[in-house]
């Protein structure tokens, strides 16, 4: 399994691509505004790409989406595209974009077509393409989001999307080969909104069984370094090979 980064920063941040990843070129993990830059920029075939993942409604997540739909349509792409997101995720791909290209655009047929919307359930296992199988995990969050563990091969990525901690989070560690993880939080801030390396440190490093996980941090305000051996944090272009 091979996940490239395409962009690694929250909502807040100092100019980075927004957060986004693709596994093995066929899952896309988030659509946020910028991923028609991302996408180019690292060499990303669109054809290839059969499922979207979307992990909530925040705009930064998935603003992106309606771009990404019109170019395939209007390269002509026949190659149903199958996307995964919270409740309502069927009405809510064709309201924005309705919202962003009117009611009346053209490719509102070509997405009736040739998109296909499943709603996740937490902790409702589905197929993922021919090889993967993928949980929906809740985050705690202040809209309705979920991470996931991805399974292939009996290798396991977990997803911790935007979430502040929460000592549940560990159950689904222990079974991880590695873990990307929502690292906005800073230890400066007032109100925890989002996991921070301390949280990590304090909560997560001392309980966890598999003494080589590391934890690959994206969603960040601002480009960082650990000094932290288990805490790496990504930039657009990395790789991780689990």
């Amino acid at each position: 399994m091979k996940l490239k980064m395409l962009g690694t920063g929250g909502a807040i941040n100092d100019g980075l691509p927004y957060n986004s990843f693709i596994v093995d070129s066929t899952l896309l993990v988030e659509t946020p505004p910028d991923i028609m830059n991302s996408l180019y920029r690292e060499g990303i075939e669109r054809r290839d790409i059969s499922t979207i993942y979307i992990s909530h409604f925040h705009a930064d997540h998935c603003f992106g989406l309606p771009f990404l739909l019109l170019k395939n349509f209007f390269d002509g792409f026949t190659e149903t595209i199958n996307i995964k997101g919270p409740r309502g995720i069927n009405k809510w791909v064709q309201d924005i974009c309705a919202l962003a290209f009117g009611p009346e655009n053209r490719m509102q047929g070509w997405v009736s077509k040739n998109v296909i919307c499943e709603e996740i359930i937490e902790g409702m296992a589905i197929r993922v393409g021919k090889v993967y199988t993928l949980t929906p995990l809740r985050m705690f969050h202040s809209q309705e989001t979920y991470g996931f563990n991805l399974n292939a091969g009996g290798k396991r990525l977990l997803y911790i999307a935007d979430s502040y901690w929460d000592m549940s989070l560990l159950k689904y560690m222990d079974d991880a080969d590695a873990v990307l993880i929502d690292l906005n939080g800073e230890k400066s801030d007032t109100v925890k909104v989002h996991i921070s390396e301390d949280d990590l440190v304090k909560h997560a490093l001392p309980y966890i069984k598999n003494r080589e996980m590391i934890f690959y941090g994206t969603h960040l305000k601002a480009s960082k370094v650990s000094s932290n051996k288990k805490i790496r944090y990504m930039k657009p272009g990395d790789e991780i090979m689990i």
